[in-house]
């Protein structure tokens, strides 16, 4: 089914414009060091990581050093939960860091095409989900977006819609966010090969830590959907 995300990224909405709202919402890129924090251990307390490797991680990358979860170290552990219709999954690496992925699961709306938010739209021989949110946190960075898709009875499912580049919403901690893309690498799904779209971003540190290239990527293949980041 889906793959997972954070619960202080942001409790995903309907749509981009509700997103702005949220914890993940766009706000100015230079904010102060203290507010970026702040939002960093808000993250890591809701997903239970203790303060003192709070202290650390942020202790790292103040000098210059990063983290497991941004170097594309492999988790040690990696467990997903569904609460209030998003699935969450949480990963947490050795070094204590964590990342974060949730994808909004679509309930039964009827059959108009006026309906909003993540919803079920019934056709004749196929089903719509509409406007379903994506999301990640990756602690120094967070970023959303909205994908419509459709499962065909009997037939390959495919990506209708998806939020562009300029609409996907992104924020950074401690960094700045640029080079941001929206890409449906593939429209329909292929046999076992799913429609896949990936929103893709750079996070670059301002303390000295570099710069880190992330995605996130929503799958359909029939009936299953799931996401995934970097």
């Amino acid at each position: 089914m889906s793959y997972r995300m954070p619960r202080s990224a942001a409790a995903l909405t309907a749509s981009c414009a509700i997103l702005t709202s949220c914890l993940i919402a766009t706000a100015p890129a230079s904010a102060s060091t203290d507010s970026d924090e702040a939002f960093m251990r808000d993250t890591w307390n809701s997903y239970d990581v203790p303060v003192a490797t709070q202290d650390r991680l942020l202790e790292e990358l103040a000098s210059g050093d990063t983290w497991d979860s941004l170097d594309g170290a492999a988790p040690i552990e990696t467990e997903t939960i569904v609460k209030r219709g998003t699935e969450t999954t949480v990963s947490r690496f050795a070094d204590g860091s964590i990342t974060v992925t949730e994808a909004e699961l679509p309930t039964a709306g009827g059959t108009r095409a006026s309906l909003s938010g993540c919803k079920i739209v019934s056709q004749t021989h196929y089903d719509s989900r509409r406007f379903c949110n994506v999301s990640t946190n990756v602690v120094v960075a967070s970023a959303a977006y909205t994908v419509t898709y459709r499962v065909v009875q009997g037939g390959p499912s495919s990506i209708v819609s998806r939020s562009s580049s300029s609409a996907m919403v992104t924020q950074g901690y401690l960094g700045n966010i640029s080079k941001k893309q929206m890409v449906t690498s593939r429209t329909t799904q292929s046999g076992s090969n799913p429609a896949v779209v990936t929103g893709r971003w750079t996070w670059t540190s301002n303390q000295g830590a570099g710069s880190r290239d992330y995605w996130l990527q929503f799958n359909v293949r029939g009936t299953s959907t799931w996401a995934q980041n970097n």
